[in-house]
């Protein structure tokens, strides 16, 4: 491989790097409007990111209860 195509590999190369660099730069700053709408979203409904997994159990159990309450009422066979 001469000088020239020496060149001409490195240059597809940096090229396909910056290609590569641009669409992980797009993806980043989508993803960071994506957190930002998330965060708000859990601002209005009065959820800080740290709480979530505490609250998802709680209305896990919140609708285990439920379910065995409407249960109750349902005539046992049909």
């Amino acid at each position: 491989m001469n000088y020239e195509e020496q060149i001409s590999a490195l240059e597809q190369k940096i090229s396909y790097a910056t290609e590569q660099k641009n669409k992980a730069e797009a993806r980043l700053e989508s993803l960071q409007i994506q957190e930002k709408d998330l965060l708000n979203q859990l601002d209005e409904i009065g959820l800080k990111p740290e709480d979530l997994e505490g609250e998802i159990q709680r209305l896990e159990n919140e609708i285990k209860m439920n379910l065995e309450a409407a249960n109750q009422y349902l005539p046992k066979e049909i």
